[in-house]
């Protein structure tokens, strides 16, 4: 998958290759061999795959996803920021106001244990969703 590429994300799980001749999101994403790990779904703004049990792996990588349509509006105020080639994002997160502390939000803590490991030890990067 490369930055910007357009993919076709189906309503429902699907292994074709290619759909209205858009790169499948569920084929693209799937798990390697050998691999242990679910298809991502974009369902909320902060996506990984579901930690299986038994897995040595850890979260594979984190797809993020935004509205930018949705910006300034009463649901979503802020304005989620995407500069894929400077390597730079300032997201939101994934909590809405009221709900529960953002720590607590799972695409948040996923997106919380990617820092800590990304900026830990060797085997801590090691560890970390990959970009």
């Amino acid at each position: 998958m490369k930055i910007g590429q357009i993919l076709r994300y189906p309503s429902a799980t699907s292994t074709y290759e290619k759909l209205d001749g858009l790169t499948n999101w569920y084929a693209e994403t799937k798990a390697p061999d050998g691999k242990n790990w679910n298809a991502v779904k974009l369902d909320s703004g902060i996506n990984t795959s579901a930690i299986l049990p038994n897995s040595t792996h850890g979260v594979p990588y984190i797809a993020i996803r935004s509205s930018p349509h949705r910006f300034g509006t009463t649901t979503t105020p802020w304005e989620d920021i995407h500069r894929p080639d400077q390597g730079y994002c300032r997201y939101f997160g994934d909590n809405k106001p009221g709900e529960k502390v953002a720590s607590e939000s799972l695409g948040n803590k996923r997106m919380l244990d990617a820092y800590i490991k990304q900026t830990g030890s060797k085997e801590d990067r090691v560890s970390a969703p990959q970009s």
